[in-house]
């Protein structure tokens, strides 16, 4: 993806985020000011239609042109843990496929056969972190972030059909490199850490908006095996790790039902990490141990671009938080296990990007003290 595409993605997040309404934020729930702790500055609160609430004990009112807001002493900190249930799109490998070797017409092989495709579908992950509030309107936070997938799959066929490597190289395919079983693996993992400063800038009794700014450490890695089986075996080892920093800005949002703990939440970043893939390509077969054994180290700015919308509920207090939502986060400008084999094949390692979107389920629980 050029320069100009994923810009134009990072537009589109943000903007979306802007009319969302999202969860991280100095925002304590209904029948609440929405400030961590003490008043917000007057002028903050709006759409309260000009009517007193009642406060509840404990609390004093914060007074606008609009109408006072109850407040009182909200808490300091909040710590969270989230279960994530995603599934890596595009990250697939496809590796193998029967075709009629007793029929030679052509250059390209006859299938006979599906596509045998090392495919992920969902797993589990977590995530986890700690906030604090500094003041009325800002606050400080930070999380790490773990998920980890793996599939396997396999082929098998019988004569006078053959398996064809998908993943060898062009170089080494002869009658010899043609097998009746085949098995292969794929995982895709990522970690990150992220820092965050966040800051209201619109706030009411219903709900608040909030713009951060941060760092994210992230960590992408992708192991790929193909083992091949007749009178010989083949194996294809493929890897892709990349490590890097950088900065990240998002907008986020919540809005509160003010007769009960309901509420709908959405949040979207967009985060720019520059760091080093470093790839590897290995082939081996039973009768020479190393094949083809060649590597990569490139270095690049990889755009990650996360959106979240869902809802929940939060306690009367604002004390604790229990939301579900559904999170897309694209990986832009990632070199993958399918898009590095290609460059192998076809011995150019230039132009070797791919976008890796993983999607799916978050459950969050929220305590604040």
């Amino acid at each position: 993806m050029n320069a100009r595409m994923w810009l134009g993605s990072v537009a589109v997040c943000l903007l979306t985020a802007s009319a969302a309404l999202a969860q991280y934020g100095p925002y304590y729930g209904a029948g609440t000011a929405p400030a961590w702790q003490g008043v917000m500055p007057t002028g903050y609160f709006e759409g309260n239609n000009g009517q007193a609430l009642a406060p509840t004990p404990d609390q004093g009112t914060a007074t606008t042109s609009l109408g006072p807001c109850p407040t009182g002493c909200l808490p300091t900190w909040q710590v969270w843990g989230e279960y994530l249930y995603l599934r890596p799109s595009d990250a697939d490998v496809p590796w193998a496929v029967a075709i009629n070797g007793a029929i030679q017409q052509g250059s390209v092989p006859i299938q006979v056969s599906r596509v045998a495709n090392a495919d992920i579908d969902f797993d589990s992950g977590f995530r986890f972190g700690v906030g604090r509030a500094l003041d009325e309107c800002a606050s400080v936070g930070v999380s790490y972030t773990f998920f980890e997938s793996h599939s396997n799959d396999s082929l098998a066929t019988d004569d006078p059909y053959v398996l064809r490597s998908l993943v060898a190289h062009p170089g080494t395919l002869t009658a010899a490199a043609d097998y009746l079983r085949g098995i292969a693996s794929n995982d895709v993992d990522f970690q990150l850490i992220d820092a965050d400063y966040r800051h209201v800038f619109r706030s009411n009794c219903y709900g608040s908006m909030n713009w951060l700014v941060g760092a994210r450490y992230a960590q992408f890695e992708q192991d790929f095996n193909a083992l091949f089986r007749n009178n010989g075996i083949e194996t294809v080892l493929t890897e892709s790790r990349f490590y890097g920093a950088g900065l990240r800005l998002g907008l986020e949002g919540e809005r509160h039902s003010q007769k009960c703990g309901l509420l709908i939440y959405g949040r979207s970043t967009a985060n720019f990490v520059a760091g080093d893939f470093r790839a590897r390509y290995q082939q081996s077969q039973s009768y020479d141990v190393i094949e083809v054994d060649t590597r990569l180290r490139a270095s690049r700015v990889v755009p990650i671009l996360d959106l979240e919308l869902g809802s929940g509920w939060v306690s009367q207090d604002g004390r604790c938080m229990f939301t579900v939502g559904y999170m897309v986060s694209a990986w832009f400008n990632v070199l993958d296990a399918d898009t590095f084999i290609r460059g192998v094949q076809a011995n150019d390692f230039s132009d070797l990007d791919d976008t890796v979107v993983f999607d799916g389920l978050v459950g969050r629980a929220e305590i604040r003290f």
